[in-house]
């Protein structure tokens, strides 16, 4: 009995380990195995077979009569040829089957043309190496399954004006052009094939009608998984597109579906789904996502459907909307690193039900009037419109939409109100004046605080944590922003096109950028807190505007404490730039600025730098353990006096080439050039045209504590420049004139002295 068992268990334990080994063998099977049906048969040898008329199936001796139940059967050959084709058949009434054969020619695998509807069957050959694989014209009724079709010069796979075709289960790899290409037919349905490693596409149906093509599998094809052009009345459902530059691509397509469809992992600036010239299409239910740009996107359509469909980690968008008009996007879940849905000049587009998650936009619609955003729900991103007309504006319908599981206010024509609060996940304001915000609480948003079109808004003691921007003011004058806190937004308070703001006592925090002022004149900023704590960024930021004045600002420990672009008089005062990594005050393009009492310590580049800017004044500023204290290039006509230049690891002042009719004088210059980078006394650099380092009129230079020769102080650099009159600790003149000066008038004095006549003594 104990044997018995025994004998049992290693019986069992035998099949067991047969069942595993078939288990992983099945489970291996991959891509490199499909394509080995060649080597399934024992081929015979065959000519090229050339069918041009009935008589000929029997004339080579095919079995069978023709009749659809008794099929002539063309099968198990290897006819490799350098003739243009292996198996060519036209102008027939008889039914036949071709099936494991190896086709290998110059230009066909298999051709037919003109043959009698539903009369072939194409099933399990393979067809390699040649221009066209199988190459079926002009017919109906065809099925061609379970074929491998590969290393062909143009296409797999060819129907042209093939109707009522069924192409089902085929493995069409490593062609030149497409896998499985379709023109000008109809009712035909593609099914179980599998297309990868194509050089342009996997399938592409071009001008054909009412086809289905579903449940195929598109990997790595260079162009696309699927391509439809100037085709309606399509089904593309089920179907997986892995790779290559988009999966499915709609051209000129109408009336069609795209059904529960696997798009994912597109290559370069390609789409999961994307669409051009279409019109009236459903797109449901579809998983598109991991694309290199976005998930789903479309331009010139009209009359788009999409319901339901996934779009995550796409690395721009997840649904993208151009120039198409009649959009309707509905319960879709949208989270990517840029947009979760961008709409661009596209009017009449609906959006809602969506879910929007962690998308830097969680929706931006720009040049889209008429747009509805109902029902949305926003987590850790928000609402941005961008119109150029307040009237575009104002046709927007805003309502019922969450943010972060509170109210998306939208507020449009208010006068004289006080919003305050946390029932708030984000706040837009268009074209209300005399509005004042106050403690609200906004985190994790894309603009905390949206003004637009606004006048004369106050913003106080609200707190922005975590947004894009904390606040954005576009287009309103007089607005006021005070005491609020900022901190780690991308932008802490922005400005664009809105004149007179005043920015005062605002807490600007860890931010990308603190406060961002872009072509906003008159703005006034004091007292501002701009640190970011990381070394990067910009604390404040003035572009392209006039008459701003920054002053008792600290902005330190950022990328650049202030950088300013393109600005006429600017006054920068009494603030303070230390331990930034790049640049303290970084100018370029900037014109009468005016840069006195700042302290800029401890910066990894500059002080301050000068860039293409002219007729600037640099006084009273501490310039310490920079690495430049001072650096100008490109400018013309600036003056810098009284400042003080402390152990700045390379030069106190540089001036570089291009830079004509600077003057600098009455400045302290202390232990610069620490590193000894430079040779020569290494306070100063100059390569410039013309710069003077004295006062010209009161003929007082710069004290330079290194200064120990009594005569003028060298300048280093190209331009050979000199301090004529170098200055003592106490900014007093000692210059090698007096000392030559001083013996010559003694010597005179005795002359004098010499030459006086004597008296002559009056002896009467």
């Amino acid at each position: 009995m104990k044997r018995k068992i025994t004998f049992l268990i290693i019986l069992f334990g035998l099949i067991s380990s047969l069942a595993l080994i078939r288990t992983q063998e099945c489970i291996s099977i991959n891509f490199e195995n499909q394509e080995d049906k060649s080597h399934v048969f024992a081929y015979i040898t065959h000519i090229p077979i050339i069918i041009t008329e009935d008589n000929t199936f029997t004339d080579y001796g095919f079995p069978g009569d023709g009749s659809s139940g008794n099929p002539f059967i063309i099968e198990n050959y290897n006819i490799t040829t350098t003739s243009d084709r292996s198996i060519s058949i036209s102008s027939t009434t008889k039914h036949f089957i071709i099936r494991n054969c190896l086709l290998i020619a110059a230009v066909s695998g298999l051709y037919t043309y003109g043959i009698l509807d539903g009369s072939p069957l194409v099933v399990n050959n393979t067809v390699e190496n040649n221009i066209y694989g199988i190459d079926l014209w002009h017919s109906s009724g065809i099925d061609v399954i379970n074929n491998t079709c590969r290393y062909n010069s143009e296409y797999g796979i060819r129907l042209d004006t093939v109707h009522n075709s069924n192409v089902v289960n085929n493995t069409s790899s490593f062609n030149n052009a497409y896998g499985i290409y379709q023109w000008d037919s109809s009712n035909s349905t593609f099914s179980e094939n599998t297309c990868f490693d194509n050089y342009m596409r996997g399938i592409y149906l071009q001008s054909c009608f009412n086809a289905s093509v579903v449940n195929n599998i598109c990997i790595s094809n260079s162009w696309d998984g699927i391509h439809l052009s100037t085709s309606y009345s399509i089904i593309l459902e089920n179907n997986t597109c892995i790779g290559g530059h988009n999966g499915i691509n709609l051209y000129y397509t109408y009336e069609s579906n795209i059904l529960n469809n696997t798009c994912i992992d597109s290559g370069y600036e390609g789409y999961g789904i994307f669409l051009e010239e279409s019109a009236y299409v459903e797109i449901e239910n579809n998983n598109c996502s991991d694309n290199y740009n976005s998930g789903i996107s479309m331009t010139n359509s009209q009359g788009i459907n999409l319901t339901n469909n996934t779009c995550i980690s796409n690395s721009r968008n997840g649904i993208e909307i151009v120039e198409s008009s009649e959009i309707f996007t509905n319960e879709n879940y949208c989270s990517n690193g840029g947009y979760g849905i961008k709409v661009e000049e596209s009017p009449i587009t609906s959006l809602v039900n969506n879910t929007l998650i962690c998308n830097t936009y969680g929706v931006l619609s720009t040049d889209s009037p008429g747009t509805i955003i109902r029902y949305n729900s926003f987590y850790e991103s928000g609402l941005a419109i961008f119109e150029d007309d307040l009237v575009d504006y104002l046709s927007y319908t805003v309502e019922n939409n969450l943010v972060n599981n509170k109210q998306l206010g939208f507020i449009k024509s208010q006068s004289y109100s006080v919003v305050t609060g946390t029932d708030y996940g984000q706040l837009i304001c268009i074209n209300c004046e005399n509005l004042e915000i106050y403690e609200l609480v906004l985190v994790n948003t894309t603009y905390g605080i949206f003004l637009i079109h606004c006048n004369n808004v106050i913003i106080r003691d609200c707190t922005f944590v975590d947004n894009y921007h904390g606040t954005y003011v576009l287009h309103s004058p007089f607005t006021t922003l005070t005491n609020n806190h900022c901190t780690k937004n991308g932008y802490g308070i922005t400005l664009w096109y809105s004149s007179s703001p005043i920015i005062t006592g605002n807490d600007c925090i860890q931010n990308g950028i603190g406060i961002d002022v872009h072509s906003s004149p008159l703005a006034t900023l004091t007292g501002n807190n701009c640190t970011s704590l990381t070394g990067t960024g910009t604390g404040i930021s003035l572009y392209h505007s006039y008459v701003v004045t920054a002053s008792q600002n600290i902005c330190s420990n950022n990328g650049d404490g202030f950088y300013i672009y393109s600005y006429i008089s600017v006054t920068l005062d009494n603030n303070t730039c230390n331990a930034n990594s790049d640049d303290g005050i970084e100018c370029t393009h900037v014109a009468l600025a005016n840069f006195t009492n700042c302290v800029l310590i401890d910066n990894g580049y500059k002080g301050i730098g000068i860039l293409a800017s002219n007729y600037n004044t640099i006084t009273g500023n501490l310039f310490q353990n920079n690495s430049f204290g001072l650096w100008i290039y490109a400018c013309d006509s600036c003056v810098v006096t009284n400042n003080h230049f402390i152990e700045n690891r390379d030069f106190g002042v540089y001036i570089e080439e291009g830079s004509t009719n600077n003057t600098i004088h009455h400045n302290t210059f202390i232990d610069n050039n620490l590193d000894g980078h430079y040779l020569g006394d290494g306070q100063a650099y100059d390569a410039g045209i013309n710069n003077t380092w004295y006062d010209k009129e009161i003929k007082e230079g710069n004290y330079w504590n290194t200064w120990e020769s009594k005569k003028p102080f060298l300048i280093d650099g190209p331009a050979n420049s000199e301090d004529l009159y170098p200055l003592n600790e106490e900014m007093k003149k000692i210059t090698h004139e007096f000392i030559l000066f001083f013996p010559v008038m003694v010597l005179i004095a005795l002359s004098r002295k010499k030459l006086k006549p004597k008296k002559i003594r009056d002896l009467s």
